[in-house]
């Protein structure tokens, strides 16, 4: 194999790596902008959490002072407790398989 063989086949290699450089470069821009909307919609739904847990206490309060009231409202009540324990569920649920 000749010199001039050999600079060729260095110069073949070299342009592979460059495009493999390029995809690879590319490839990772694509994840790390995926990487940020899983990040935003996680963040979202700690948000969504968070408040749905804030309405649940309020939710538990109330149920508490309306049952010692009047037992026919605090059906309703435990139903809307129920409706928020389950949408957290879901959330919290999501979350876990993220």
């Amino acid at each position: 194999m000749s010199i001039h063989q050999k600079i060729e086949g260095i110069g073949q290699k070299v342009h592979q790596l460059i495009g493999e450089n390029r995809r690879l470069r590319s490839e990772n821009d694509k994840l790390t902008q995926e990487l940020k909307n899983l990040k935003a919609t996680i963040s979202q739904n700690e948000e969504n959490v968070a408040s749905l847990k804030v309405k649940l206490g309020k939710t538990q309060i109330a149920l508490q002072d309306k049952q010692a009231k009047n037992p026919e409202e605090s059906k309703v009540l435990r139903k809307q407790f129920d409706k928020y324990i389950e949408e957290l569920d879901k959330c919290i649920e999501w979350l876990e398989n993220t």
